[in-house]
């Protein structure tokens, strides 16, 4: 019986090792990441999701390349392409990159 790798799975694994190890390390609080001035600008009970800030932040936290976090309609028109098909086509790009460098046959 043989060993199988998928090498789309490794890059989806490390990407989901990326989300976790930032979230073990902590999320960071200050009075940027607070946003105090945000608040008393928005109001409580309201809607945070739309100000820049959050929006700001939100990129700085999640840098996720496959995970596609577009609107559906969005997502359709750009492919509806599933994060292993996304996955598979990271490895593709960098298969073609690695493929013009020459390795050493032995170490």
């Amino acid at each position: 019986m043989g060993i199988t790798f998928d090498l789309a799975q490794l890059v989806i694994d490390n990407e989901a090792a990326g989300m976790i190890k930032y979230a073990v390390n902590g999320v960071p609080v200050n009075d940027k990441t607070l946003a105090l001035d945000v608040i008393k600008e928005v109001g409580i009970f309201k809607d945070f999701l739309g100000h820049e800030d959050t929006f700001n932040h939100m990129r700085f936290q999640s840098r996720a390349e496959l995970i596609d976090r577009s609107v559906r309609e969005d997502w359709e028109k750009a492919g509806s392409t599933d994060v292993y098909q996304r996955a598979k086509e990271k490895c593709s790009i960098s298969w073609k990159h690695m493929s013009h460098h020459r390795f050493p046959t032995a170490f």
